[in-house]
């Protein structure tokens, strides 16, 4: 009995619905692209301009503490000859700095029994002498402003002491402009955000185009980029003019303020020259203060100093009054580029690492649009749907890993060895997970349990937000643990099984290559926007982006397109039990090298060395604390590159390994022997004004080493792994799951080598220890090549 297809015997009608199905389509998948477009876009703008807000507000504040500090100490001169506090002469020198002084409203002298009326006006108080990174956490950001702008209304007053040589007797109040902070961001990116809405008009009948042509999906990645760079190459130039403008303000401001000051003698007739003594003695203070200022002097009109044709050397120039004499500053611009390298650099990695978040997420909308036209070699677009679920789950966690230690400090008033429980338990729960966690998947699927782990995390950070009692928080880190090992172990054996119909799919890489991008990404912008949003509303934010990942997750089918019907006859057996199946592992003599020998020896120096000492180092030998935090960022990025490109053949695992091992542990004598390093190059010419440059370019060349020589060491590691016989008996999801939650025992170990390393109180012995780790690590390395080689010819 056959059955006879319906047919739409009027013409119109068909076209019609072709027409509006193509239409839906076509709707549908520019949306989508609009939407991604629009969150990136999003995203970026907020962390440039919260970048700013923690850049230009320190410089601003400088320029205006450096010329209050010249006008404090000529007060203070003063009160110790004998002048009382309430000496009528200090008023309009006091009210001639505030209007020569760019973005300060008023200032007036308060003697020490009149200070309290400070404390009721309204005014936020300021100090000068704030750490880099404080300034952020007290003055008003106002990111909504960008795109609704409103009038200030916060105010903040700079207070310093005043005292004779015994005895404070009052203070220099200074009340900055009502929105010196804020206004110029502001303007600046306001600008910008004004451009976007005809970008996205314009993007949107763009991709219109491109879809009823059906291009191709490089096509569309590519028009994603494009419209994406452009966007981030105006702000990048933004910021950058930004802080330059702030930066060389610093002279312009100096040379206002002294062109101002003598204008009064000059103007009545005296010459600086001849007439008026101390002159030299004035510019010395404004020298001392303005560390941007190579030189400073007063000349005629027309001469210039001896450097002013020099390469490299900025003269600026200006008129006292109306005489025929000059007020001159020279700046080198090396320092000039050196303080906007400092102001910008850390705009690059963040920049950085929100591209690598952009291209998971267009590859997973350009995927799901194109999936029907790929052919049965390209993997499936599930693949991309998990990759992108994947890196969100981790930005997730990762957002809150940058600040946490500093949560619990601040909120918690408890010992140091009760912190270190709760911030460890996070670790406890995502090792202890990892091996049942494999069972779950077999028993209940990847699907589900990639949800559940969603769910877990969002709900646990969602706790964070609103509430801090230790017991509570401590259940919530164990949770947030054995959620995100529950996501990776759910990960690993979806690619496992996308591996086993596509062998040139390598599935060790792509999970880790998936865990850095989303550890790179979260950790730097974390770092960011807690002095914007506070720890609740990052708590509060990361929950959301795990909600709505978990919304994208019941969008998409992340097991049904695996091929794994090859798979049917051959079942490796359950899992006997956690203890078991570890003694087991252990029974095999490839594992258990490298595990003892290799994997959890790099995993405590992960932890122990880069995590842990590297930003003790840097905290002890250098002036600025960001730089740790960079180099860290710069070490997740050298692991990335060299993961993605570390391919080496079956049949050169074993020199693969060594290699890396033996680069890995000279790496670590690197680190060791930079302060030696440094001064041996600062003997050498130009090199001499640069050991500290020198230093830290050591330090950094030998963490990307250790970084590239640790991501090289992966896939061959792994490869060993599934090919041992261990995997072959109980399947490759078991054994990656017992590898992974032994090679945690590293992370665990690696406190304890940073105690070791740090026993000594000498910077010598420390180094000594520390290169003594790198090279009983290359050591731990050649037993493993004799011993491997020995296991393979009795395998023969």
């Amino acid at each position: 009995m056959s059955v006879k297809p319906v047919v739409m015997h009027n013409p119109e009608e068909q076209h019609a619905t072709v027409n509006r199905t193509g239409l839906m389509y076509l709707l549908k998948q520019t949306v989508q692209l609009q939407v991604t477009l629009l969150l990136c876009v999003a995203v970026i703008v907020f962390i440039a301009a919260g970048e700013a807000y923690r850049v230009a507000p320190e410089l601003v504040l400088k320029n205006i503490c450096n010329q209050s500090h010249i006008l404090r100490q000529q007060i203070n001169q003063s009160l110790s000859l004998g002048m009382p506090i309430e000496y009528k002469g200090f008023t309009p020198q006091v009210h001639t700095f505030a209007l020569q002084t760019q973005g300060v409203e008023r200032a007036e002298i308060k003697p020490i029994y009149a200070q309290d009326d400070t404390q009721n006006s309204g005014l936020t108080p300021l100090s000068c002498s704030a750490a880099p990174g404080q300034l952020v956490e007290q003055i008003d950001i106002d990111i909504l402003g960008l795109v609704l702008p409103k009038a200030a209304s916060q105010q903040y007053v700079l207070q310093l002491p005043l005292a004779t040589n015994t005895a404070d007797v009052g203070e220099l109040s200074i009340a900055l402009t009502a929105g010196i902070f804020n206004q110029e961001i502001h303007q600046a990116f306001g600008k910008i955000i004004d451009s976007i809405p005809w970008v996205f008009i314009i993007f949107t009948f763009f991709v219109a185009g491109l879809f009823q042509k059906q291009a191709k999906a490089s096509t569309l990645k590519w028009a994603f980029y494009c419209v994406f760079s452009l966007l981030t190459v105006q702000l990048v130039m933004t910021s950058f003019s930004l802080y330059q403008t702030k930066i060389t303000g610093q002279s312009d401001a100096v040379l206002d303020l002294l062109s101002q000051r003598l204008s009064t003698v000059t103007d009545m007739g005296f010459d600086l020259d001849h007439q008026v003594r101390g002159v030299d003695e004035l510019l010395e203070p404004y020298r001392v203060n303005n560390s941007i200022l190579h030189s400073l002097n007063v000349s005629k009109l027309g001469e210039v100093s001896g450097s002013h044709d020099k390469e490299g050397v900025i003269t600026n120039c200006q008129q006292i009054g109306l005489s025929d004499y000059q007020v001159c500053s020279e700046v080198l611009s090396n320092d000039i580029y050196q303080k906007l390298w400092k102001a910008v650099r850390n705009i690059f990695i963040l920049l950085a690492a929100l591209l690598l978040i952009l291209n998971v997420l267009v590859e997973a909308v350009v995927s799901s649009q194109r999936s029907s036209k790929v052919s049965k070699s390209a993997l499936p677009s599930s693949y991309r749907a998990i990759r992108a679920i994947f890196v969100l789950g981790v930005l997730l966690e990762s957002i809150t890993l940058s600040f946490f230690p500093a949560y619990l400090r601040q909120t918690l008033a408890l010992g140091s060895g009760e912190l270190q429980l709760i911030f460890s338990l996070y670790f406890l729960g995502f090792a202890c997970v990892m091996v049942p966690a494999a069972v779950w998947v077999r028993r209940f699927g990847v699907q589900t349990m990639l949800r559940l782990a969603l769910v877990v995390n969002s709900v646990s950070l969602l706790v964070l937000a609103y509430f801090v009692e230790a017991e509570l928080l401590a259940i919530v880190r164990l949770l947030s643990g054995m959620s995100q090992g529950l996501l990776v172990i759910c990960v690993q054996s979806q690619f496992l099984r996308i591996a086993q119909s596509h062998p040139q799919f390598s599935a060790s890489n792509q999970l880790l290559i998936g865990f850095y991008i989303g550890a790179i990404a979260g950790v730097s912008v974390g770092a960011v926007v807690v002095p914007i949003l506070g720890f609740s509303g990052v708590f509060l934010s990361a929950a959301v982006i795990g909600g709505l990942t978990f919304l994208y997750s019941l969008n998409q089918s992340i097991e049904q397109e695996v091929d794994t019907s090859g798979d049917d006859d051959v079942k490796p057996p359950a899992s006997k039990g956690l203890l078991t199946d570890l003694l087991m592992m252990f029974k095999d003599r490839q594992l258990q090298q490298c595990l003892l020998l290799i994997a959890i020896p790099i995993k405590a120096i992960h932890t122990g060395v880069i995590l842990i000492y590297i930003p003790v180092l840097i905290n002890q030998q250098f002036a600025d604390p960001n730089i740790a935090g960079q180099i860290i960022a710069l070490y997740f990025f050298a692991i990335l590159i060299a993961t993605h490109f570390a391919k080496p053949k079956a049949n050169n695992q074993l020199g693969a390994i060594s290699l890396s091992v033996l680069g890995a542990g000279l790496s670590i004598m690197l680190i060791a022997s930079f302060e030696w390093i440094a001064h041996t190059l600062s003997n050498y010419g130009l090199l001499q004004s640069y050991q500290e440059l020198l230093s830290v370019s050591v330090i950094v060349i030998a963490v990307l080493m250790v970084g590239f020589f640790q991501g090289t060491l992966g896939s061959p590691l792994v490869g060993v792994m599934l090919n041992s016989h261990y995997a072959k008996q109980f399947g490759s999801d078991i054994t990656a799951a017992n590898y992974r939650f032994l090679e945690r025992m590293g992370a665990v170990l690696g406190p304890m080598l940073t105690a070791v390393i740090l026993i000594q109180d000498s910077n010598s012995k420390v180094n000594t220890n520390l290169s003594l780790v790198g090279f009983i690590f290359i050591i731990l390395g050649f037993i493993f090549y004799i011993f491997m080689r020995l296991t393979c010819q009795k395998d023969k």
